[in-house]
């Protein structure tokens, strides 16, 4: 018993040790980076080992900070522009009381994990090895959670998994944005976009992940308001295609190959409907030259198994090859500028760089922006449509843009004004909801105007 004890007692001494270890690491760079770097501007290659992507980041910063194209957010007044009929929020209720103070916490966790991420050294070693450690032992244990949930599908995919939840509130908030829309004059069409797991896939599909069937739940419920969709899983069935195939391998995200196809059979579905006066041969894939920037995107899901078990991805960049001109409008990061189709793309994005910290999706739009404005002014229509999208619709916008004349983008949870009030002041011919269908395991919060559900 006294050899077990005194074996426990140094096991506990050798964990004190390495914790005070990674703490003085943490307090060491912190104050190197306040310190030395900020306040009195030592600068140095001795620096980049020391301090890692924390300096590096640092440096960019500093580089770029005049730069228009840097990601840098105007602050914006959007309730002001677009003022709430009813600007108070909901009267809060105990559950709702609790459910913001549980946030509060969860957001205090986050930020200081991704603080001392920061400020560890070499931190996104110690976890790929952790990452190959996992590998090594065979450790691959999936849950249905929000954060580090990655499950390996076999050749290279990765997804997470989604919870069953009850649509009401979402059928519910869609169906009054619906009715609004009527009321305006205005058709509204919901864009369900799929993920990565298909529904015939009994491995996962209605047993770990529920994506599938609150999808389905909730567009029956559209389809009982009498509410029109397009539902991206028929037309992948329709056409043979392997919808796993569909999407980057290491991100949750369609590809721009896709996206592509998805806003070609939107163009020509809503063509038919008379919704739209397009021409989905534009969209066709010969009408394009590509240009692919090989192993250049790390996704979501990657950067949490790390490049210790995954493998980055391929990003296709696409060029019209016919004549093209845009006005593109960012008020919140103070673009406002003319060009061909490359005009849509943030260049920066695709450019090689820390597969931890940059994010080649967000190329494709600028990324999640909370308005965008896109004017073709070589369209052959005068169609107005406003677009309210997830991230899904960052490669699927630039594609649409080139079937009608002013194409606005919304994206809620960064638009902080009413969308009814922007539909007023902007009349569109037609509204499109473009969601990933894992949105739908999200719990509705419409208390800051910061939710995708929040059409009011």
């Amino acid at each position: 018993m006294e050899k077990r004890s005194a074996r426990g007692n140094w096991l506990m001494l050798a964990c004190a040790g390495v914790l005070l270890l990674v703490c003085l690491s943490i307090l060491a760079r912190f104050l190197l980076m306040q310190v030395a770097v900020k306040k009195l501007h030592i600068e140095g290659a001795w620096l980049e080992p020391v301090l890692g992507a924390v300096y590096t980041e640092y440096q960019k910063s500093q580089k770029n900070k005049d730069d228009n194209e840097k990601m840098d957010v105007v602050p914006m007044n959007w309730a002001a522009q677009y003022p709430f009929a009813e600007p108070h929020a909901e009267k809060p209720t105990l559950f709702s009381r609790y459910a913001k103070v549980e946030k509060k916490i969860q957001s205090a966790e986050k930020k200081v994990t991704e603080w001392s991420a920061d400020h560890l050294l070499n931190y996104m070693k110690l976890v790929a090895w952790g990452k190959a450690y996992q590998q090594r032992i065979g450790w691959h244990i999936t849950t249905i959670a929000d954060y580090n949930n990655v499950a390996e599908l076999g050749d290279g995919y990765l997804t997470g998994f989604s919870k069953k939840m009850d649509q009401s509130d979402h059928i519910a908030s869609v169906a009054a944005f619906a009715a609004f829309c009527r009321s305006q004059g205005i058709p509204l069409v919901y864009l369900a976009a799929p993920s990565k797991l298909a529904r015939s896939d009994k491995e996962y599909a209605g047993k770990l992940d529920f994506a599938n069937e609150n999808a389905d739940a909730f567009l029956a419920g559209l389809t009982a308001h009498q509410i029109p969709y397009i539902d991206f899983r028929d037309n992948i069935e329709r056409e043979g295609l392997d919808q796993r195939s569909l999407f980057f391998k290491t991100d949750h995200h369609w590809l721009p190959e896709t996206a592509r196809w998805a806003a070609q059979e939107v163009t020509s579905e809503l063509d038919a409907a008379g919704l739209l006066a397009g021409d989905p041969s534009l969209l066709a894939a010969d009408r394009f030259e590509k240009k692919v920037y090989s192993s250049i995107y790390l996704g979501s899901h990657g950067k949490k198994i790390t490049l210790a078990r995954a493998q980055p991805d391929d990003v296709t960049q696409f060029f019209p090859k016919f004549p093209t001109q845009f006005h593109l409008q960012i008020p919140s990061m103070g673009v406002d500028s003319w060009g061909d189709f490359s005009t849509l793309y943030y260049q920066k994005g695709f450019e090689y760089g820390d597969y931890y910290h940059t994010y080649a999706y967000e190329a494709y739009a600028y990324g999640n922006r909370p308005y965008i404005s896109i004017e073709n002014e070589l369209a052959d229509n005068d169609r107005h449509v406003l677009l309210i999208k997830d991230s899904f619709g960052d490669a699927f916008a630039p594609f649409l843009a080139l079937e009608v004349h002013q194409l606005d983008l919304l994206d809620l949870r960064y638009f902080t004004g009413s969308v009814r009030s922007f539909i007023e002041q902007h009349h569109p011919d037609v509204v499109l909801v473009l969601y990933f269908n894992a949105e739908y395991s999200n719990e509705m919060e419409l208390t800051k105007h910061r939710e995708l559900f929040d059409f009011r």
